[in-house]
């Protein structure tokens, strides 16, 4: 018992470690969506495990230690050697459509990250089918070693370059395997076959020294910026000047007299941009950094559309909200700003930016979102500088990040910061068809109906230039004197006025040329705008190419734009490249969720087919109850670190809390649950009633209980986080224990309870992101109370 308790603890706290290495490593040398869809692939190894266990079952009855020590030395030997080989392949996501061999190294790939998945599921799933009695103890051991595995990976993320930290994360299996193999067999048998007894533990240190040495290159995808540099570096035409590491990303920067970046410079510019520094997050161009003392060039600052904001304001008080750059400071002072305010949650970017930025900055490390929410300090300008970019080239990759600055309630709250006469400025890149820009100006004008105002369009203003869209919106109504002051700033920046208070569309003309409706002389921007501000915003939204809705807190997601609705037209406009125009972030989720499905459907109809041939009774009830508290489970996990998002200010640092005191207190439950003298559905009713509470209350009251908490040192908001989680979580590990007891010493009916709880932790992810970018968080959490109500009622029925 107490080495079955050791290997699932030290197997569950290397999955959850592993798969959040994963996350971290592919978000650098790949893209995010696409690590996705791998681990949700490689997590399907949970239920096939259970499946595979199905046929095992007699074995692990047989010899629970020759099994144990088996296992062990497959999960430890799969973790390095499945990691190295996949690094090995070189695989090239934009090109997968075009040739079924790019499809099979994908596969290949996926089958890889399968495996260690697989070994773990079918380790941990055999020592609690073994210990079945005492399942209440080992499940509450696999989920608190999850959680303390998640949090011993995001430290190690502080220290360990993204693609070492599965090489670290491996360390792991194998100290488990020394500790299985040891003591195993008679002291005699252990003298006489000394070479025999060790060289099992040799082999996987050889391995993980090969699995180190393979994984030292990053091979970043080529198409990346990280790659461009890299090339530059070996030509002798760049350098590296300092990397750094964390859990909200992987930090370059380089130096190269080739890169130029000024986002957006109109045809006005006099000048070529001064000499800069590339700052990169995650091998992607997150701002540049002018050189010190490089002050010629900086001119060129004062020709983008990011400078008209000045042009309508005197010595501003400015504020950048998540700047990653120097050239928006910059900007600031060559317009005589009274102060400017630089608020970045990223210590490494405040550090790597910190020596360049003007005198006179002042720099906040704090998430952009909470600085909101700070009593005291209005601005004359608000930027939001983490929206700048040009998003035409993302073919919607980040359709799946929530961004909690561009939802109605955060630019309702950055109102509130605004002087009488200031601005919330936003300047984003054009696309075709054009979506985010409308959506901002929505977003803007659904913020100011919040904030009460009748007329949001006495309020806002909207040009363009050939690159981008600048949009403005101020607290008090723009008066006359201010729109002569907008239209002369872009006849000057050679800009197209989108919109002003009174602009007449019959006398809109074009600089700069852009699509507009058939037969008419003004842009899609413009005629999204009258109707947004007309009345017949909905009528828009319904019609629209693209999902133009604005964002919420409770529907984060700006930058998705997916409708099922316009597949047909698309594909009808645009041929063989239809996909080019899709967001392939909501297809590819799309696609996670229907293999997962489709996956474990076929898996685990072989045990449910041969238990009915065999005349056990119970398959229907445990697919159906460990199914069910599979998703709700992950419905509510999702849900939480939503939630808890807004308070940590950190998504990642909201996973790993999250993570961590869901499975702990879950584990707490789990064996708690069994010490209770009650019956089983006496036990399910209880938890479900719990959850139900709590998930009520949070529902009505959290964001007003959280709220207060926001400007709180961060080991409070660590503490409130773990409190506020700590009672539903607890209830959420009572449910599977209490199945297990259920279907206790009925053969094959355990191995088919991990396999369904397996499978459907796999579909729940996708399925919960596609319900909140759909309905809403609110709706998910509505689903799993739906389900854990669903598995208390079958549990009274199926004990009765």
């Amino acid at each position: 018992m107490k080495r079955s308790a050791a290997a699932i603890f030290m197997t569950s706290a290397t999955v959850i470690a592993l798969e959040l290495s994963l996350i971290r490593h592919l978000s650098f040398s790949g893209y995010h969506h696409f690590s996705y869809l791998v681990i949700s692939i490689a997590l399907t190894g949970f239920g096939a495990g259970g499946v595979f266990l199905f046929f095992l079952r007699e074995a692990v009855q047989r010899d629970i230690r020759l099994f144990t020590l088996a296992g062990s030395f497959v999960f430890a030997a799969a973790v390095p050697l499945c990691f190295s080989a996949a690094v090995l392949l070189k695989i090239d996501i934009h090109y997968t459509l075009f040739s079924f061999g790019r499809i099979a190294l994908l596969f290949l790939y996926i089958l890889l990250i399968f495996v260690p998945f697989f070994a773990a599921a079918v380790l941990s799933g055999g020592l609690i089918f073994y210990h079945s009695s005492r399942v209440s103890v080992l499940y509450g051991i696999s989920l608190a070693a999850g959680g303390l595995g998640a949090a011993a990976a995001v430290l190690l993320m502080f220290f360990v370059p993204p693609h070492r930290l599965a090489g670290v994360v491996s360390l792991l299996p194998l100290a488990n395997f020394i500790l299985q193999s040891a003591g195993s067999g008679s002291p005699g048998a252990a003298r006489r076959h000394n070479v025999r007894r060790y060289l099992p533990g040799a082999v996987l240190l050889a391995f993980n020294i090969l699995g180190w040495a393979v994984q030292s290159d990053p091979r970043v995808d080529p198409y990346k910026d990280y790659s461009f540099f890299e090339r530059l570096r070996g030509q002798g035409q760049a350098q590296k000047v300092s990397t750094a590491y964390g859990p909200a990303g992987r930090i370059d920067v380089f130096d190269s007299p080739y890169f130029h970046h000024t986002l957006f410079a109109g045809p006005s510019a006099p000048s070529v941009p001064p000499p800069q520094l590339a700052l990169l997050v995650d091998g992607t161009l997150a701002g540049s950094i002018v050189k010190d003392g490089a002050a010629a060039g900086t001119d060129i600052l004062d020709h983008t559309p990011q400078s008209l904001v000045y042009r309508l304001t005197d010595s501003p008080r400015v504020l950048l909200l998540g700047d990653a750059g120097t050239a928006n400071s910059r900007l600031a002072g060559r317009n005589g700003a009274a102060s400017v305010t630089l608020v970045q949650s990223d210590a490494n970017i405040l550090r790597v930016m910190a020596p360049a930025l003007p005198s006179g900055v002042k720099t906040v490390r704090d998430d952009p979102r909470h600085y909101l929410k700070r009593p005291g300090n209005s601005y004359d300008i608000i930027q939001i500088a983490a929206a700048e970019g040009s998003p035409s080239g993302s073919g919607g990759l980040l359709s799946l990040r929530e961004d909690y600055l561009l939802t109605v309630e955060a630019v309702r709250e950055a109102l509130g910061k605004l002087s009488d006469s200031g601005y919330i400025a936003v300047t984003r890149g054009v696309q075709s068809p054009p979506r985010d820009n409308i959506r901002i100006f929505a977003l803007f004008a659904e913020a100011l109906k919040e904030a009460g105002i009748r007329d949001p369009g006495a309020h806002l203003l909207q040009a363009r230039n050939y690159l981008a869209v600048t949009t403005l919106v101020s607290r008090a109504e723009i008066g006359a004197d201010t729109i002569e002051a907008f239209r002369g700033a872009c006849a000057g920046l050679f800009m197209d006025a989108e919109y002003y208070p009174g602009i007449e569309s019959g006398s809109v003309g074009q600089v700069n040329l852009a699509p507009g409706p058939p037969g008419k002389n003004y842009s899609y921007y413009h005629h999204a705008a009258g109707e947004i501000l007309g009345g017949r915003a909905e009528a828009l939204y319904k019609s629209y190419l693209y999902h133009l809705r604005p964002p919420t807190d409770s529907r984060p997601y700006f930058h998705d734009f997916f409708r099922w609705k316009s597949l047909g037209e698309l594909i009808a406009a645009y041929g063989p490249v239809w996909f080019q125009r899709l967001e392939l972030g909501y297809f590819i989720l799309i696609v996670t969720a229907g293999m997962a499905a489709a996956a474990g459907g076929v898996l685990i109809l072989v045990p449910v087919l041969l238990l009915k041939r065999s005349g056990d009774g119970g398959t229907g009830f445990t697919v159906a109850y460990f199914a069910a508290i599979g998703f709700a489970f992950m419905f509510l996990e999702i849900v939480f670190i939503q939630k808890f998002t807004l308070l940590l200010g950190n998504p990642v640092y909201s996973v790993a809390v999250c993570l961590a005191g869901i499975l702990v207190f879950s584990g707490l439950g789990s064996y708690a649950q069994g010490r209770l003298g009650t019956r089983e559905g006496t036990r399910a009713g209880i938890a479900f009633a719990a959850i139900a509470g709590t998930a009520a209350l949070y529902l009505i009251f959290s964001d007003t209980v959280l709220g207060l908490f926001w400007g709180a040192p961060v080991a409070v908001r660590l503490l409130v986080t773990l409190s506020g989680l700590s009672v539903p979580a607890f209830f959420m590990g009572w449910f599977f224990p209490v199945g297990i007891s259920l279907i206790r010493g009925r053969e094959g009916l355990v191995p088919l309870a991990w396999a369904a709880n397996g499978f459907a932790s796999v579909c729940a992810a996708p399925a919960a992101v596609i319900t909140a970018m759909s309905a809403g968080f609110t709706a998910v959490a509505a689903a799993a109370l739906v389900l854990y109500a669903f598995c208390a009622c079958i549990a009274a029925g199926f004990e009765a």
